[in-house]
């Protein structure tokens, strides 16, 4: 199964020692792209890249470390050979 979720259900901050890694992704800022009154975060985690939008004075910078929440109400799944829509 294949978890899509829209740019701006993934919030992005900066790492939470401690925090609970069941609600959080640690991730590392590979490129900022800046477009207007936002900007795409192109972010690398583990084995998966994401794209989260953020207001575009968000600080972060490439090579940071960040970690990434998704808001799970707003969550699709999808067959990963065909691409059809299972929820």
């Amino acid at each position: 199964m294949t978890l899509g979720l829209r740019p701006e259900h993934i919030t992005c901050g900066p790492l939470q020692p401690g925090g609970s890694p069941a609600r959080a992704l640690q991730t590392v800022v590979e490129l900022v792209q800046p477009m207007g009154a936002e900007s795409y975060l192109h972010l690398a985690g583990h084995t998966r890249s994401f794209v989260a939008r953020v207001a575009a004075n968000h600080p972060a910078i490439p090579k940071e470390q960040v970690s990434l929440s998704f808001d799970l109400r707003h969550a699709l799944f999808f067959d990963p050979a065909s691409g059809t829509t299972i929820v």
